[in-house]
């Protein structure tokens, strides 16, 4: 694999960290039945399904997997995390924003810390492209709702597929999916502006019970990683205005 679904588990952690440091985040182990938590409901919960890249440049999807996310056991709120290859593949610290919070300059949602300057640094910039982008990773990966990714690859509620179907991991094509949101605008907000983030947002009707995360054992296989579970809290008091 050009970027194994390990790997993105433990770059999604990371970036969390970095974009939501109170975030709790619970990585089951790869077990059927393992993701069975009880969720207060004082906190949003928003399941990532980490997808790789294969050597082919290739996002692979489970469409039975996505199929039971979608229409079967859910959850139904499931976020894909998809990878992607920068334009610029020599920089991709580089990161205009086509966004108008961003106004088309450098992307004002992505990490500035420790981390990011250490990208720039020589040793790392020698280095192939999938470890290059990771202090950067936040940006160079796009969360899509299992829902929207569904329609898109043309799955249907009365018919559960079983083959696989490949994603390129262009930056630009994985942007164009449905409601595709960069990583970094899906968990990071601008605290200035006093809004919750749109995962809080998005997450907020989404409440699990230990009955609904424990039919996660039907869409977990030996084959794939378990999806993370992320909680936030939501009593930030900084809803915005209706």
């Amino acid at each position: 694999m050009k970027i194994p679904e390990r790997t993105v588990d433990s770059m999604v952690a990371i970036e969390i960290s970095r974009l939501v440091p109170t975030a709790i985040i619970s990585s089951p182990t790869n077990t059927r039945g393992a993701a069975d938590h009880l969720i207060k409901h004082r906190f949003a919960v928003t399941v990532l399904e980490c997808k790789g890249v294969d050597d082919g440049g290739n996002v692979p999807i489970r469409l039975g997997q996505l199929w039971e996310y979608a229409f079967g056991s859910g959850p139904r709120a499931t976020v894909y995390l998809l990878p992607s290859r920068p334009d610029g593949r020599v920089s991709p610290w580089v990161r205009r924003c086509d966004r108008s919070c961003c106004a088309r300059v450098g992307c004002r949602y992505c990490p500035r810390d420790e981390r990011s300057w250490t990208g720039l640094e020589e040793w790392v910039r020698r280095l192939d492209l999938v470890d290059r982008l990771q202090p950067w990773f936040s940006h160079w990966s796009w969360c899509v709702p299992c829902v929207d990714l569904a329609g898109y690859l043309g799955i249907k509620a009365h018919t559960k597929p079983h083959a696989r179907a490949t994603l390129s991991w262009d930056d630009n094509v994985l942007g164009a999916l449905p409601r595709a949101t960069r990583l970094c605008h899906y968990f990071g907000s601008l605290s200035k502006v006093g809004l919750p983030s749109l995962a809080i947002t998005s997450a907020e009707d989404f409440q699990l019970d230990v009955d609904t995360l424990a039919t996660l054992e039907d869409v977990v296989d030996d084959a794939g990683t378990p999806p993370l579970v992320i909680l936030q809290p939501t009593a930030f008091g900084i809803v915005p205005p209706q």
